[in-house]
């Protein structure tokens, strides 16, 4: 469906937003290409070959998911899983008004299911580590107690850990579980290193 009237006032990125919230990529991982062609289907003059525009261009659907160096809008599960990050969940919330129009749809009560958020987040809660910061925010967890928590080993690379740490504030986040977010800004703030690909959760 082709929005010529909006689709000159949002970039690439936000489009694929909208394309992996359509596609069901809130609450879940789903196939990148999923997102591609639901990405092609909102515009397909956009992301089309510039000589044929009813085949979609690949390279240009894949740079409009490419990681960006602060608030990145998607988090990525391999080379070919994809959902929403917590910016990118709300940027859709916030721009709930806007994605309407651009959709030409009704979108004014958009929810994320918490099921399948909360037993995940049930099976974290429920960690020794966890349950000590609990009773003391100033206990941080040892490496290798997050890595059990998130079925990784301490000497994964930082783009696994990231990963990993992404997913989980998404899941608490859906989940409306605020302890949860707060410990993880907690870690981010105090081992950033453990997770940081490219300087982004350094502080002054």
């Amino acid at each position: 469906m082709q929005k010529n009237n909006k689709i000159d006032v949002i970039g690439n990125t936000e489009i694929m937003i909208i394309a992996l919230w359509e596609s069901g990529g809130t609450n879940k991982f789903i196939h990148v290409e999923d997102a591609y062609l639901s990405c092609y289907q909102i515009s397909p003059s956009r992301f089309s070959w510039r000589t044929k525009k009813d085949i979609p261009d690949r390279e240009k659907l894949k740079k409009a998911m490419l990681n960006k160096k602060n608030k990145n809008p998607f988090i990525k599960q391999g080379a070919y899983e994809v959902r929403l990050s917590s910016f990118g969940i709300n940027w859709i919330k916030k721009n709930k008004n806007f994605i309407a129009k651009f959709l030409e749809k009704d979108v004014k009560n958009i929810k994320f299911s918490p099921n399948a958020s909360s037993k995940k987040i049930y099976r974290f809660r429920d960690t020794d580590f966890f349950q000590n910061w609990l009773k003391d925010p100033h206990i941080m967890p040892e490496k290798w107690e997050l890595a059990s928590a998130f079925r990784c080993s301490i000497s994964s690379p930082t783009t696994i850990w990231d990963q990993r740490i992404q997913t989980l504030l998404v899941e608490a986040e859906i989940s409306k579980d605020t302890e949860v977010v707060s410990f993880i800004n907690n870690v981010l703030t105090e081992k950033p290193y453990w997770f940081d690909q490219e300087g982004r959760y350094e502080h002054d």
